[in-house]
């Protein structure tokens, strides 16, 4: 009975050490973490959209991308053409390449970003030598005077690196007067171009006109374009006809970019255009156009109240800058 009885209980130690040994193992089993379960990504691409112009005038070029407010970054500029590399800013015209580099961080990963363009400092210099503030005024009916100019209205700016300078023209909101510059010269007809960048808004037209000149005298033919907040109005005088047509522009126009617009008219055709950076944005019929060979340009930041079709006015101050001014004949020659 004895060697019976310690058979028996050498089984049941053989028993208990199998239970326990299996036990280990289910716990294991359980509470193994599998080698291959990847950590989740949980950090965002950085977006950065440049500004889609090609040629970038100015102080433009601190406005050229955006980026995620909260991401850290650095920007540099390199200019192969001159040997100039991790630019704080473009220093002179030519051809750049913005790099924008979003570092890595807890939010974002790492982006690199860059943008090619061609630079331009802007200038006041020819607007200065070609056109004159004007105290002129025009239009309205027996209850007043539409358009009143004040040559108060026009300040010249420039920045202090003085990449950018210009004539800075604003509406007078106190006593609705506009901002007007009329040119020094009867000029032959031709290209009459201007840089300019506004931030129209609620009220006013940013204009930019050519008025027939004969025997030294104004006539009533003109070519016209004008810029509201929400439109852009071509118009035509052929003396006692006025033809307007009216489009909304797929440019943004009032965005606080540099824009370049430009007139074309030949007065042998006739013919005449409106191009925007370099895109034509309307054509004239020729029935519709007068026949001049003299004409005398015009620019505006105008508020015309009698009738104030141009929007009714806010306490926000309208503005715009004009520079770069150039004028050519028909046959391409300076003028």
């Amino acid at each position: 009975m004895k060697n019976q009885d310690k058979k028996t209980k050498i089984g049941i130690v053989a028993l208990s050490l199998v239970s326990i040994t299996l036990t280990a193992g289910l716990v294991a089993k359980f509470t193994k973490k599998p080698a291959d379960v990847p950590s989740i990504d949980t950090k965002i691409d950085p977006q950065v959209d440049f500004y889609l112009g090609e040629t970038i005038y100015g102080k433009d070029y601190e406005k050229i991308a955006n980026i995620p407010e909260d991401a850290e970054y650095t920007i540099t500029y390199d200019n192969a053409d001159l040997n100039l590399v991790d630019q704080e800013k473009p220093t002179q015209p030519g051809n750049w390449t913005a790099k924008l580099k979003v570092s890595e961080s807890d939010k974002y990963h790492e982006g690199i970003f860059t943008k090619n363009f061609n630079y331009q400092t802007t200038s006041y210099a020819k607007v200065s030598s070609f056109f004159k503030s004007s105290n002129d005024s025009w239009g309205g009916d027996s209850t007043g005077t539409s358009v009143k100019c004040s040559d108060k209205n026009i300040v010249f700016s420039q920045t202090a690196d003085g990449l950018e300078a210009s004539y800075k023209l604003s509406i007078d909101t106190t006593n609705d007067t506009s901002a007007c510059l009329d040119s020094n010269y009867t000029m032959f007809d031709g290209t009459f171009k201007i840089l300019f960048k506004t931030d129209l808004s609620d009220y006013g037209t940013f204009a930019f006109w050519l008025t027939g000149i004969e025997n030294e005298q104004n006539t009533k033919d003109e070519i016209t374009i004008e810029l509201t907040k929400d439109k852009a109005i071509f118009g035509a005088a052929k003396g006692e006809t006025y033809i307007t047509h009216d489009k909304v522009l797929d440019i943004d126009y009032a965005d606080g970019y540099w824009h370049s617009l430009e007139i074309f008219y030949d007065h042998t055709t006739p013919e005449a255009k409106i191009t925007m950076d370099g895109k034509v944005i309307h054509e004239f019929a020729t029935e519709e156009l007068p026949n001049v060979e003299y004409v005398m340009p015009h620019i505006g930041l105008l508020y015309p109240t009698n009738p104030a079709w141009t929007g009714e006015k806010t306490e926000k101050q309208v503005t715009a800058n004009v520079a770069n001014y150039e004028v050519y004949k028909v046959n391409g020659d300076a003028q």
